[in-house]
């Protein structure tokens, strides 16, 4: 386990340092000539700068191109916006020697803009020069990129007054004659008090494993895209493999339906190929845009001076937090490529007969779900209550005794967490982008929204357990157990489902929930879904059973067993509901499976078992990108992709 985790840590770092090894201009996609930065704290070369703006900036508005930030065209161009100091410092040519009074002087200071090296003297020199005075210094005998660069700013008011507070109100850098004149009515403070706090508020955000989680999620999403292009190469060959093996059998009567065919594979292939690359491309901008930011922002809390911190962490800090929050990565249905499919030819009517290419995956490589990734959220006694997958591929996953919301990626980083403050039991999506989550034993549905503020939606009487949405009518059913353990249940009990309506124009309030299914009975449901054809099946762990109820209430289907008198009976758990094909994923608790079940009951098929490392499931979730997500009661999480 440690060793795995240290594993993990090692290429994450790795990940890390190739992403930023790899930082290149994303105008000229070369290393940083001369890099200035624009106000969202973006570098590119000056030069590309200058040719962008004269190329596309016609109405005066510079359009940042990673991250689509909008300022001002300078006046004068590039060549008037700050430079970003932070890139290229080992290439400086320091020496031991003072470069400027010309006697053999040890060098103590290395001037940026000079490239030159000084001695004490010549550094007071330098420093009493109005044109040389705000330059950038280094220490000499130190690593470039360890160290503070130190620099100076003065006032344009009073020129001999150093800039040494920052005005609270304008959240401006004054001099000491300001501060007491023009600012005197402002609360200030010093200029090394404020970076001193802004410094350890960006270097939180840094060091934090969040940001890095990201960074590595991105790439790494960025990679299973580009993927996608090979598989559908892949496909391309296999299928014109196929192709030319049956024309081979069919000889010159099949050459003009093969050459049609043969074009079908490649206009399909192109047509799926086209927005995948267009995918990866705009996630090398976003890659780009955020380990920019981050690197300067990193930049800054190690090598920044105090006017540099104060000059960029409010914005950094607000940037940073800003792109963490981009829930816009795509993502890539791995369901359908392309196959051919053959067919018995009959000489007489060969086109009809021949065959065709179709989207899918061919019916001889639709095998058992493909594992990903698993890996442990915490301990072994955390319960995976429930798991909310996100259209970008992560999930909201209820570790439920612990109260607390993670949201990881299917390699097991985690992006966000948010404590509830009671056990939690689960969780779905809501109106408005919001998450809903029941707490049991608390007896209150709260609400999370994007900015994951924490709400009281509802108190309920008893405890609320499972929670569904039924998207086309806006309608949530919520199970409600008059105990928090099954096991606790009795024939007094009025457990049931109920129901209410979302909307502006409905309320959440408990009078107005319907009672749903108190015929027929259920003993204890604990989880619910609601089908693709607004069905709901009810996962009841006293009966153990899963019961589908059609939308007039009435027992569409129940599920007890394999068979009637199946010596391993079923125990469901966590249930989930597949929005395209309709089938029900149910987790099967005491022998370690993930069932398939149907709205009808015809179908009743084990997808997953223990030697696919299911281990006591208790929740399952499937994503929009046929991600299949296993919960386990010992606080394991797998993923699959379903394969069709």
């Amino acid at each position: 386990m440690h060793a795995e985790k240290m594993s993990k840590s090692k290429n994450k770092q790795r990940t890390l340092e190739t992403i930023l090894n790899n930082l290149k201009c994303f105008l000229c996609l070369e290393e940083f000539q001369d890099p200035r930065l624009l106000n969202c704290h973006h570098s590119f070369c000056k030069e590309c700068l200058d040719g962008y703006i004269t190329t596309v900036c016609d109405d005066g508005v510079l359009e940042c191109p990673l991250c689509d930030s909008e300022m001002k065209v300078p006046e004068k161009g590039a060549r008037s916006l700050r430079k970003n100091y932070f890139y290229h410092l080992q290439q400086q040519d320091i020496g031991e020697y003072c470069q400027v009074c010309g006697e053999e002087e040890e060098a103590k200071k290395h001037c940026i803009e000079c490239n030159q090296d000084f001695c004490l003297s010549c550094v007071k020199s330098h420093a009493g020069m109005t044109a040389t005075r705000e330059h950038h210094l280094l220490k000499v005998g130190h690593s470039a990129n360890k160290q503070q660069i130190k620099h100076n700013l003065y006032c344009k008011l009073h020129p001999e007054e150093k800039l040494i507070y920052q005005c609270k109100d304008c959240r401006d850098l004054v001099c000491q004659h300001c501060n007491a004149t023009t600012h005197k009515q402002h609360a200030s403070n010093y200029v090394k008090d404020v970076a001193e706090f802004n410094r350890t508020k960006l270097k939180d955000i840094v060091n934090s494993e969040e940001y890095v989680n990201y960074l590595c999620w991105m790439a790494e999403k960025k990679m299973e895209i580009s993927q996608e292009v090979n598989r559908f190469k892949g496909a391309q060959q296999t299928a014109e493999d196929e192709i030319q093996k049956h024309s081979e059998t069919l000889h010159h009567l099949v050459e003009q339906v093969k050459n049609e065919l043969m074009s079908k594979v490649r206009e399909m292939t192109k047509e799926n190929v086209k927005p995948i690359k267009n995918q990866v491309k705009e996630l090398d901008r976003k890659i780009m845009s955020a380990a920019s930011i981050y690197q300067f922002a990193k930049h800054v809390t190690v090598q920044g001076d105090d006017i540099a911190v104060v000059g960029y962490s409010h914005k950094l800090v607000a940037k940073l937090e800003k792109i963490k929050s981009d829930n816009s990565i795509p993502i890539i249905n791995r369901g359908n490529t392309f196959y051919f499919e053959a067919k018995q030819v009959d000489e007489k009517d060969i086109r009809p007969l021949y065959g065709a290419v179709k989207p899918g995956i061919p019916v001889e490589k639709d095998t058992k779900p493909e594992l990903i990734h698993d890996f442990e959220i915490g301990n072994e006694g955390t319960v995976v209550s429930a798991i909310l997958p996100l259209d970008d591929g992560r999930a909201w996953v209820v570790e439920g005794t612990e109260g607390v919301l993670k949201l990881y990626d299917n390699s097991g980083r985690i992006h966000k967490s948010l404590h509830l403050g009671l056990p939690a039991d689960d969780i779905i999506e809501g109106p408005n982008s919001s998450i809903l989550v029941s707490c049991n034993s608390g007896k209150v549905i709260k609400a999370v929204d994007k900015q994951l503020q924490l709400t009281t939606l509802i108190s309920t009487p008893v405890c609320a357990r499972g929670l569904a949405m039924d998207p086309k009518s806006g309608t949530v059913y919520i199970c409600m157990t008059e105990k928090n353990a099954f096991f606790d249940h009795d024939v007094t009990h009025n457990n049931k489902v109920v129901k209410t309506m979302t909307g502006d124009n409905k309320r959440w309030e408990l009078p107005d929930i319907l009672e749903f299914s108190t015929h027929p009975t259920v003993e204890y449901p604990a989880r619910v879904v609601v089908t693709k054809n607004s069905f709901v099946a009810i996962s009841d762990w006293k009966r153990e059973c899963v019961t589908v109820l059609n939308p007039g209430g009435h027992i569409e289907a129940e599920f007890y067993g394999l068979k009637k008198n199946a010596e391993n009976y079923f125990n469901p758990r966590g249930l989930c509901s597949d929005p395209n094909s309709g089938y029900l994923y149910a987790t099967d608790y005491n022998n370690s499976r993930i069932m398939k079940l149907d709205e009808d009951g015809h179908v009743f098929d084990v997808v997953l078992n223990k030697a696919d490392k299911i281990q006591l499931p208790w929740s399952v979730a499937l994503g929009r990108d046929g991600a299949l997500w296993v919960g386990s009661r010992t606080g394991k999480i797998s993923v699959y992709y379903l394969n069709g």
